[in-house]
């Protein structure tokens, strides 16, 4: 049987950025606001032995600068919305049939670009280390945020109008590694946080009715939203053994993973309380053997 080992940290890429309430239009699962804007995304993005990586295919380094990384950001023309995505690949908007056209030329509400990855092994296997979401802004852990209606929270308990609690942006957030071969995609990695200490409630395939729902019922009538029939992303809360891409048998040539993030809207925790938050993004890739 083929096992799966860590032989080498290959990548970390962190990066941080805040979603910030704009305008008071009514937009999908938001009930106060249609926008969250990416004012802020610092990354870091590293090599170990052995491999180089990259952003455009053109210039290499074992370490990017955050300058590079900022101008790609930035180039992307991302205003994060909150969308819905069942397969990591394509995305919708709330009740909409076609999906997002992913167009620099205008607003995108998911990040999404492509990390080259080449190395003088062939045929090398890259598989995911370990990755962190969080949302901490400076000493601060989570938003404080004043309940305007009663609900039920993500963990099933009561929340009454005026209540203080603490919220996390990073519990709506999702990634996703695909590997391009030719030009086509393969199957996607989705991620979403770890279930630790009440931070994140995870889900499967399907929305549950606390949180997100119960909140947008509480605003907008009880048969405002209707969860039969919908479908997500299964997302993992830990990193895979299972490799993303084999390097070209050529050595040196670039292979592609595309990296995707965005706020999934049929998360539980992807209602007001998020907004004005700071997500913070890394995650590592590492090479693997096969043994037998």
């Amino acid at each position: 049987m083929r096992k799966l080992t860590t032989k080498l940290l290959f990548a970390i890429i962190s990066a941080a950025f805040a979603l910030v309430a704009l305008g008071t239009t009514t937009f999908a699962w938001f009930t106060l606001s249609d926008t969250a804007q990416v004012s802020q995304f610092n990354a870091q993005i590293t090599a170990g032995e052995g491999i180089e990586i990259s952003l455009d295919d053109e210039t290499y380094y074992t370490t990017i600068p955050a300058s590079v990384i900022q101008g790609k950001i930035t180039e992307l023309n991302v205003s994060l919305k909150d969308v819905t995505s069942t397969d990591g690949k394509t995305f919708k908007y709330f009740g909409a049939q076609s999906p997002i056209v992913y167009d620099t030329e205008t607003k995108n509400p998911y990040i999404e670009f492509d990390l080259y990855v080449r190395s003088p092994e062939a045929n090398a296997k890259i598989a995911l280390n370990d990755y962190t979401f969080s949302s901490i802004d400076g000493e601060t852990s989570g938003t404080k945020w004043t309940a305007d209606a009663d609900f039920i929270s993500s963990f099933g308990g009561p929340v009454e109008a005026g209540y203080e609690g603490t919220y996390y942006a990073h519990a709506a957030l999702r990634m996703s590694l695909t590997p391009v071969n030719g030009g086509s995609e393969g199957v996607a990695q989705v991620y979403q946080a770890p279930g630790v200490d009440n931070v994140n409630k995870v889900i499967s395939t399907e929305p549950i009715p606390q949180g997100m729902v119960s909140y947008y019922k509480a605003k907008n009538g009880e048969n405002s939203i209707n969860i039969s029939d919908v479908t997500i992303a299964d997302a993992l809360t830990s990193a895979s053994s299972t490799e993303i891409i084999t390097l070209s048998s050529t050595p040196n040539e670039a292979s592609v993973i595309r990296v995707r993030v965005w706020i999934e809207g049929w998360d539980p925790d992807c209602f007001n309380a998020i907004l004005n938050s700071k997500i913070n993004v890394s995650f590592g890739l590492k090479k693997v053997v096969d043994q037998g």
